[in-house]
């Protein structure tokens, strides 16, 4: 059986290409890095995948609370999209989650969400809480910054109310790019075919490619009997150092985007109280290390991972 891989960002491929997104990206699409099954599209892949999703989710709230409460009981689905999606991917999601069952009774509705505005809900509702170590407050200004496989968004936020329910109005446009830690795989391979030439191409991509046992442990250095490979510290560097500058300069031209909005404000720390990492990518300590150095830099920010992702 043969995956598909990185499918999401072909939902998006007639967007313009935005100043941050990852460079080889366009190379990637049409390759085998994108391949789709025979007869179908990007949709139809979300599709066959959503429809797991929606089986598994429907089995076990049937396995909670008994089918015959589960067939009374009004469902609302929540779909989260990249704020940079274009409105054609956006629907293109939509109709790909429909296709695959969600929204599908007559009682049941799908909700459209931006992922920064997902991620703030479920990030900042621990800290609503009186005491807590990372209280958030009327009037803070937080900056989501959400930092996936394929995508990164960066949203900031006034918080304009905490109880009952959290409000917050956004500041400013959010900004984003295709420049995921997707980026760092395909640096990795273009390295990997630099250093070994056509030995490297000639390796099968079922070998190779996303998934695959040489993705998941490319920390070691190649050597012929173990039919492994070696990376240095500068190596690793060199991957992620082009995604997490790109990651920086899009954080300072959001802040920056803020003061221009917001004269009276002279400086980040009086505009940015908080900025909170969340996604697959932000997972990562080389990343969250360099966010760190970034808020110490500028005016002392307070940098937080949270513990929902």
């Amino acid at each position: 059986m043969k995956s598909c891989s990185w499918t999401k960002l072909l939902l998006d491929k007639s967007a313009e290409t935005a100043k941050f997104d990852d460079p080889s990206l366009h190379d990637a699409v049409g390759s085998a890095f994108f391949r789709l099954p025979p007869g179908k599209d990007a949709q139809m892949v979300c599709e066959d995948f959503l429809t797991e999703v929606y089986r598994f989710v429907i089995k076990n709230l049937k396995m909670g609370m008994t089918p015959e409460i589960f067939d009374v009981t009004p469902m609302e689905c929540y779909l989260t999209v990249p704020a940079i999606w274009t409105d054609k991917a956006r629907a293109a999601t939509r109709d790909a989650a429909v296709a695959a069952g969600f929204g599908s009774r007559i009682f049941d509705s799908i909700q459209m969400t931006a992922e920064p505005e997902a991620a703030a809900f479920a990030a900042l509702k621990k800290d609503l809480r009186p005491g807590s170590v990372n209280a958030v407050k009327l009037g803070d200004n937080v900056l989501i910054l959400d930092c996936g496989g394929g995508t990164m968004d960066i949203t900031m936020y006034s918080i304009r109310k905490t109880f009952p329910n959290l409000e917050f109005d956004e500041i400013c446009v959010g900004i984003g790019g295709k420049c995921g830690s997707t980026y760092i795989d395909r640096n990795f391979l273009m390295l990997m075919a630099r250093r070994f030439g056509q030995a490297f191409e000639d390796v099968p991509m079922k070998r190779k490619g996303p998934g695959s046992e040489f993705m998941k442990c490319f920390e070691k250095d190649y050597d012929e009997d173990e039919a492994s490979v070696m990376l240095s510290k500068r190596d690793l560097e060199c991957l992620f150092e082009p995604v997490v500058d790109d990651i920086l300069r899009l954080l300072s031209q959001q802040v920056r985007s803020a003061l221009r909005g917001n004269a009276k404000r002279i400086n980040e720390i009086y505009i940015l109280g908080l900025v909170v990492l969340v996604g697959g990518f932000g997972s990562s300590d080389y990343l969250k290390g360099a966010i760190d150095a970034w808020c110490a830099k500028n005016g002392g920010i307070k940098c937080i991972r949270s513990e929902f992702w």
